[in-house]
């Protein structure tokens, strides 16, 4: 008896869409000219938002990178004193990243980031690549 009600219930609804379909298509042809102009008013205010978001993207979002790549450098932290792996990536600590941060004289800014797996929900099977940055990373 549920499932019988359930599909009365998909039908109504249906039939409830159908009708609301067929009333905003009528309204549309009756009133013409006030449907058009709804219609270029808002095809106008999303060009021109996106017109705005555009500029603002090219002028202050953008990274400078992008403008002088000359500018910007990257510092790798290398084992030295480990026979084994002489000249090596190592590890950043937040020490080190605090100490050249403060003691950089010809940097105007110094951020950091590390690339990690994060777990994708619930399910610890799927993974994605993120990035932990400090603050003034962007």
């Amino acid at each position: 008896m549920d499932s019988f009600l359930q599909k009365l219930r998909v039908l109504r609804l249906i039939d409830d869409l159908r009708n609301d379909i067929r009333f905003a298509f009528r309204s549309v042809r009756k009133h013409a000219l006030l449907s058009t102009t709804v219609v270029v008013t808002l095809a106008l205010g999303l060009g021109v938002s996106s017109a705005v978001f555009d500029f603002v993207d090219a002028t202050a979002l953008r990274a400078r990178v992008d403008k002088d790549p000359d500018s910007f450098v990257r510092v790798f932290t290398t084992y030295t004193t480990d026979p084994a792996h002489p000249g090596q990536p190592g590890k950043t600590t937040l020490e080190d990243y605090r100490a050249f941060r403060e003691h950089a004289k010809s940097l105007r800014d110094v951020v950091a980031w590390r690339r990690v797996t994060a777990p994708l929900g619930r399910n610890e099977s799927s993974e994605m690549w993120v990035l932990l940055v400090t603050c003034d990373f962007f």
